[in-house]
């Protein structure tokens, strides 16, 4: 399975160079660890900053981390077209502070897209990447129960 997490905030801390976001790593390494495909979005397209990024990989043990950038002319929509994720790992406001990267996605792609609406959830997701649709639903129930 094929896993997609947006970079910035979710995974390192642009506003403190890049620095790992623990939580957010752990359950990386628990998804990697269960055979999935773990990949990551990012709009950053400064060299020296993917450069940093590329070296917080390294220093992670993960040197073969494939990062997908949006270019200035696309949209992410195509980005995730292109990459194919099963699951797409969002933050809330992470388009413009508001919306997400996930409301431009085409509903009608097999993309299952999970909006956290902050970093800490990160760690209440399952540590088995085929579960993350089920919690999905799982969690849809719930809010709209409650």
């Amino acid at each position: 399975m094929k896993i997609l997490v947006l970079l910035e905030n979710l995974v390192l801390n642009p506003n403190a160079d890049y620095a790992v976001i623990e939580s957010s790593m752990n359950k990386i390494h628990k998804w990697l660890d269960a055979g999935a495909e773990v990949e990551y979005l990012t709009s950053i397209s400064k060299f020296l900053e993917l450069k940093k990024i590329d070296d917080r990989f390294h220093d992670l043990d993960l040197p073969d981390a494939k990062v997908h950038k949006k270019q200035e002319t696309e949209k992410y929509k195509e980005v995730l077209a292109s990459v194919s994720p099963q699951v797409f790992i969002d933050l809330k406001g992470s388009l413009d502070g508001e919306k997400n990267i996930s409301s431009q996605l085409d509903s009608s792609k097999n993309v299952v897209d999970i909006v956290l609406k902050e970093v800490s959830e990160i760690s209440k997701l399952p540590d088995f990447p085929e579960e993350l649709k089920d919690y999905l639903e799982e969690t849809t129930v719930v809010e709209e129960v409650e």
